[in-house]
């Protein structure tokens, strides 16, 4: 159960197992919600517009870890408190071989949504929107050329790449906005307020980070004074 949600006295974790108001947490029972593969990891986002409308995204893995196996995106619409499912796949516009990590969106924003995760074997990020609920995705991280990024000391041409961090291994948006999303790696945070539109690295002081659209500029050599030979003897 690497994930769960709070949704008033409803909890839902793991493999989609919920818990029923008014209970509270005290019992919990499979869902019956169908249309999953083989679900044994879930990242559930909820999202809200409307006391009585409800739809959650959720990412599939072979293991508790979404970040190592992902699989597959699904949605699932809700109303009031009983799923409307079946669940259903959904991810169009993400590329071969990007296998979904983490999802998350405002709770206020049934239609924005942002996707995230490791691209392999190269271990770099991507990171997707969608403005129609999960229908569509739009690759928003350009990171070739750091082309929408402001970056650090870290991207694209820099002493450390875009392979250093190891990709997306984690994920928010603000509860209220879904206009601000940031995702962070092993290393490194990156925060956006627009919407994905552009990106700035927030790990050093905005007065040091470099142009979008440029590659990240190596450190200059360290000068190192000549060691004199000791005398022999």
């Amino acid at each position: 159960m690497s994930r769960r949600f709070f949704d008033g006295a409803n909890i839902y974790v793991g493999t989609v197992l919920v818990s029923w108001c008014p209970d509270g947490g005290n019992t919990f029972a499979l869902s019956g919600v169908g249309g999953f593969r083989h679900l044994k990891s879930m990242v559930p986002s909820p999202a809200q517009s409307r006391a009585d409308d409800k739809v959650l995204l959720l990412t599939e893995s072979r293991h508790v870890s979404p970040a190592v196996h992902p699989r597959g995106l699904f949605k699932l619409p809700r109303r009031l408190i009983r799923w409307i499912g079946p669940a259903t796949a959904c991810g169009h516009g993400i590329a071969a071989g990007d296998g979904p990590a983490f999802v998350a969106m405002a709770q206020n924003d049934i239609f924005t949504a942002y996707l995230a995760g490791n691209r392999w074997p190269l271990i770099i990020p991507f990171f997707y929107k969608t403005a129609n609920g999960g229908t569509n995705w739009q690759s928003v991280l350009l990171i070739t050329n750091n082309q929408n990024i402001y970056t650090g000391w870290a991207g694209y041409g820099g002493d450390r790449g875009w392979t250093y961090g190891a990709g997306a291994l984690g994920l928010a948006v603000a509860p209220n906005d879904s206009s601000k999303v940031i995702y962070t790696d092993l290393g490194f945070a990156h925060l956006s307020t627009n919407g994905g539109a552009f990106w700035k690295q927030v790990y050093l002081n905005p007065a040091d980070q470099n142009p979008t659209n440029a590659p990240t500029p190596p450190a200059a050599p360290i000068a190192v004074s000549a060691w004199k030979t000791p005398p022999a003897g």
